[in-house]
């Protein structure tokens, strides 16, 4: 299995964009696992919507729950039967798995802000992320102090210091630009306006009291692909995301991104149909899971396509990250996000 080091030597273009999922965020903390976000609210399901979880699907995969519910309410649907428990489960499920996310998330102390930001340094034009939590404004947390990224928001005036969500802030910037595909738990709907929640202490408590005032995060956990991309292009920040998105080019590295066809249609299709060349797909091996049988998946996924594929151990990817990092900056091992050096780009690119 190739290394992303020996990846990155002969395809340099796969540093242009980055794509990421739960994965990555496991890397960084096991608790984003699905067992986890189980155990953590199983507590507060129904007995029956319990029933479902494990013994009906025998999962603690909650998208694959909410898509078994959407798909029965569809037949009963077409039977003429009521659907309204099916709708009530699915809600009820919905909202427990936004809170459980909410109050599981490791606090900013307890995440290793370097290996994030080792990661998120090597990269030069867009970082796309189907994650919720807050791992990915904490690794851009250097590059935000030096101006250095951006996400999308910005001062609603010189007098209202709301952060608000414009297309234009990612027009008119040449910046590293960060895109939340699914959404985050930092950023609701208010009054039209998509908003960023902001905290000079602990950014989740602030959350957490946003919550109780019901400004729930913006946030996309729909069961299918095809009530994903509905939900995705009703929301201006969301549609945005997903466009921008479509109009990669150069290369792209996907890490921690299952690509299920079943989840993550929306997904296979932006990518396809960008003008992205080359794909570099960090594959996690398991004995359940073998590395051969990835590889044909995702290959099987791109077939129709011109884009060329490069597997590579995904363990390597933070390993190459971190030799990049002590590299530039001879001697740095810090734990501390704020001893991270500056953000330095290779070279200035369009968002």
């Amino acid at each position: 299995m190739n290394k992303f080091e020996d990846i990155v030597t002969d395809h340099p273009e796969v540093l242009d964009n980055f794509l990421y999922g739960n994965g990555f965020s496991q890397a960084i903390n096991r608790g984003f696992g699905y067992i986890g976000l189980y155990e953590k609210m199983k507590d507060e399901l129904t007995s029956v919507d319990r029933e479902l979880f494990e013994t009906v699907l025998n999962t603690t995969n909650f998208e694959m729950v909410l898509n078994s519910l959407l798909k029965t309410e569809a037949v009963n649907n077409a039977y003429q039967i009521s659907s309204d428990h099916l709708h009530e489960s699915y809600r009820n499920i919905k909202n427990l798995l936004i809170k459980a996310v909410k109050d599981m998330h490791p606090s900013f102390w307890d995440v290793n802000q370097d290996k994030i930001a080792w990661t998120f340094h090597m990269f030069r034009q867009n970082i796309f992320t189907t994650n919720y939590d807050l791992l990915t404004y904490w690794g851009c947390a250097p590059m935000f102090q030096e101006s250095l990224v951006s996400d999308g928001f910005t001062w609603r005036s010189k007098h209202d210091r709301t952060l608000i969500f414009s297309e234009e802030v990612f027009e008119k910037t040449n910046k590293l630009s960060v895109f939340h595909l699914h959404g985050a738990l930092h950023f609701y709907e208010e009054y039209g306006n998509i908003k960023k929640t902001q905290s000079s202490g602990d950014l989740l408590m602030a959350i957490t009291e946003q919550f109780e005032e019901k400004k729930f995060p913006l946030y996309v956990s729909e069961g299918n692909p095809r009530m994903k991309l509905t939900q995705i292009k009703q929301n201006p920040y969301l549609s945005y995301c997903y466009r921008s998105l479509k109009r990669i080019s150069g290369g792209l590295t996907i890490f921690g991104q299952d690509l299920n066809e079943d989840y993550d249609r929306h997904l296979i299709k932006a990518v396809s149909d960008s003008e992205a060349e080359y794909i570099a797909y960090g594959i996690y091996e398991t004995e359940q899971n073998p590395a051969k049988d990835i590889k044909h998946k995702i290959e099987k996924l791109f077939r129709s396509t011109d884009k060329t594929l490069l597997f590579f151990d995904s363990k390597s990817l933070f390993d190459y990250a971190k030799a990049e990092a002590i590299s530039s900056f001879p001697g740095f091992i810090s734990r501390s996000f704020r001893d991270f050096p500056p953000f330095v780009r290779p070279k200035q690119v369009n968002s």
